[in-house]
């Protein structure tokens, strides 16, 4: 049987304080037309989950990064520096 691999192409964060966070995967192997939005406890039983795990921290390291600096610290982040 052939189990295709997740891979996150966005986040729905609209409502979030009010249903649970769902993930827009594009799985490996398969046409984009079959892309899905899923919950993270479906997620939870798929083999790329570590994946879903690492997107996660990596999206609450930027929120708080953005919520502790400045505006000309984020403009250093996004815009680099001649050398």
């Amino acid at each position: 049987m052939f189990h295709p691999t997740p891979l996150i192409l966005s986040l729905d964060l609209t409502d979030a304080k009010e249903k649970p966070l769902e993930f827009q995967i594009k799985w490996m192997g398969i046409s984009d037309m079959h892309n899905t939005w899923n919950s993270l406890e479906t997620l939870r039983t798929q083999k790329g989950f570590k994946k879903v795990e690492n997107y996660i921290k990596k999206l609450k390291e930027l929120d708080l990064l953005r919520k502790s600096s400045t505006r000309f610290d984020l403009l250093l982040l996004v815009v680099p520096l001649p050398r």
